[in-house]
Formats: structure tokens, C-alpha cells, sequence
């Protein structure tokens, strides 16, 4: 999207117009700049308010002054673009926090309770970006790259701690037994009351796992109606395809191994490896031919460059070969299993 759209899409909120899918689009947008500011998930309730409250003010202020102008030019549109881009980019940061539809509707009481309303937050991350996230509870989420963690302003208020997961991630989860904490991915539910664990659910992967490092955590799927006592060193494996959930032994310290910048994989096929990479290193891959996907892999990278994991996938795999053309790796050859 370029700058003129976006200034068009702004315009667009101002002017009471947006779709729901341009106001998602605008919360998503304006997310990555709530990350700079005071506001987080371990804000108190207090901080909250004040913050949302000051932004508030300042909206209102400039849209007073562009009102102003817009009386001075005979209601027609302000000439100056930069003011109307500044209206609208502080409106789109309220929109983001929950509280764009103050500015719409002004006649809603301005009191504490208004200002916190039912909104959904989303904490996201883009390739070769990973993020780590405080939530009010004391626990903490380690997001990796191209993932998103959602949940409502009013997190733990319910009785329950809920998130949503697209993507990977790594869960500290504090210790409440009177609060569930409760994580949705696709049709995979994992609830704890307190442990670390590890979730990889990417829309692209064939699989949904569920690993845990320490603690207990039960796993359920919502159409088969099934559920999974996990315990260290186990791990939940949804296959989609079948529609199948089952439980594995696996070494746990190797899946969660990403949130200290190493990547590991055991008898992987080659499709996922390069999609991993793709979202670890911000590149994108080419295979000539699609044979090669169904190769495998066993190895692990640590801090290692992206032109050290092609020159040990070439040492790996004798008769593949791979070349570079800006930010495109173009894989050729043929799997030597």
C-alpha cells in the first residue's frame, strides 16, 4: 500500500467510512508504534487510562484545529495535507488501543469504565523479527518471527487468561491456579495454570505441536473432542490432514531452542526448512525443482548467517546448489537421501 492510499484509508476513518476489514488493517498498522510507547500488557490498569486519556485530548485537539480551518475555507477540505495525515495517524493509534470509536461518537460518557472497553489487542511480528511480550499477569511471550498474539484489554478479568496464536511461540506462563491460562491456535486449545511451553502453529504447516519444557498442560482439538496430558519432554502433535491428535517423546530443549537464535531440525522435510528460513531471515526461496520439498533434514544452525545454512544445506545434500539474486535464493539439483 503507498503513502497516497493510506492517506486515503485515514481519510476514510475521519470520515466515519472505513470497512471492518480497513479498521483491522488500521489496528495491525498502528500496533508496531504502541511497542514504543509506555503502554504494554503489564501496564496497570491506572497507566492505561492515563495514557489513553492524554491521546485522547490531543485527537481532540487537533481535530478542533482542523475544524477551525476547514470554517476558514468555507467547509472545504484543508489544504494542508500534513495536518489531516496528523488527525488521522493519532486516530488510527486510538483505534488501535481500543478506543477509535470515542472520537466517532462523542456523546459516550468520558469515565474510566468507557475507556476500557472489550478490545481486542494484537502483538505481531514480521520476517527475521522475533518479540518478546510482558502481559499483565506476570507471564511472559516469546513471539518468533511472522507470528501474532491476540487477546482483550480485559485479559484475566473473566476468570480466565485467553490469547490467541498465529504462528510460534514460547509461553512462561505464571503460576494461577484460580485463573486458567488458555491459548487457542486453529482448533487446538492448550490450557495451563502455570509452566513453559512451546506452540507452533503457522497456517502453512501440516502440523500443530505443542511442546512443554516444564509443568503440565493439557491439550484438546474442538471437532474430535479430544484431550492430551502433556508433562516434560512430551509434545502434542495435530496432523490437519487427518484430523488426528497423538502424543510424542521428544527432546523439548530442541523446539524451544529458536528463542536463543538457534534453529534445529530433525528429519524435516525440505519445504518447511526453507519456509522456516524464509521467516527467520527475511528471504525467499525458489526451488526448481519441486521434488527437492520432499527432501529431508537433520541439522542445527546457531547464530549462523544465512549464507552459512546454504553452504551447510549444500555440504548436507551433495547434488543441490543454490545461487543468490538480491534478497531471492534459488535452489536447484536433485535430494540424495
Amino acid at each position: 500500500m503507498n503513502e497516497e492510499h493510506l492517506k486515503k484509508l485515514f481519510q476514510k476513518y475521519l470520515d466515519n467510512n472505513c470497512t471492518p476489514s480497513e479498521k483491522k488493517y488500521l489496528d495491525e498498522l498502528f500496533d508496531s508504534y504502541l511497542e514504543d510507547t509506555s503502554y504494554n500488557g503489564s501496564n496497570t490498569l491506572e497507566d492505561e487510562i492515563t495514557l489513553e486519556s492524554k491521546l485522547f485530548e490531543q485527537v481532540r485537539e487537533s481535530i478542533r484545529s482542523t475544524e477551525t480551518s476547514q470554517e476558514k475555507i468555507h467547509q472545504k477540505k484543508p489544504k494542508n495535507i500534513l495536518q489531516v495525515w496528523a488527525v488521522a495517524a493519532s486516530v488510527a493509534v486510538l483505534l488501535a488501543l481500543g478506543i477509535g470509536w470515542y472520537v466517532i461518537n462523542p456523546t459516550i460518557s468520558e469515565s474510566k469504565d468507557a475507556l476500557v472497553q472489550n478490545e481486542p489487542i494484537a502483538r505481531f511480528t514480521k520476517a527475521g523479527e522475533k518479540k518478546e511480550i510482558r502481559l499483565r499477569d506476570g507471564s511472559t511471550v516469546y513471539l518468533n518471527s511472522e507470528s501474532k498474539l491476540s487477546y482483550h484489554q480485559n485479559f484475566g478479568e473473566d476468570g480466565t487468561r485467553r490469547v490467541q496464536l498465529e504462528g510460534e511461540a514460547f509461553f512462561e506462563v505464571k503460576p494461577d491456579k484460580t485463573r486458567p491460562f488458555i491459548i487457542e491456535s486453529g482448533t487446538i486449545v492448550t490450557e495451563v495454570t502455570g509452566t513453559s511451553f512451546n506452540i507452533q502453529a503457522f497456517q502453512e504447516n501440516p502440523n500443530i505441536e505443542v511442546t512443554v519444557l516444564t509443568g503440565s498442560v493439557d491439550v484438546s482439538e474442538k471437532v474430535i473432542d479430544n484431550t492430551i496430558k502433556l508433562v516434560p519432554n512430551t509434545q502434542a502433535l495435530f496432523n490437519k490432514k487427518e484430523g488426528q491428535l497423538s502424543m510424542l517423546e521428544v527432546d523439548a530443549s530442541a523446539y524451544v531452542n529458536w528463542k536463543n537464535g538457534i534453529l534445529h531440525f530433525e528429519e524435516v522435510q525440505l519445504a518447511e526448512v526453507l519456509k522456516a528460513l524464509e521467516r527467520w531471515y527475511g528471504v525467499k526461496f525458489i526451488t526448481e525443482d519441486l521434488t527437492l520439498n520432499n527432501c529431508t533434514l537433520t541439522s542445527t544452525f546457531n547464530g549462523s548467517s544465512i549464507y552459512e545454512v546454504m553452504e551447510s544445506i549444500k555440504f548436507a545434500k551433495e547434488n543441490i546448489d543454490y545461487t543468490v539474486d538480491n534478497n531471492t535464493i534459488k535452489l536447484k539439483g536433485f535430494c540424495n537421501q
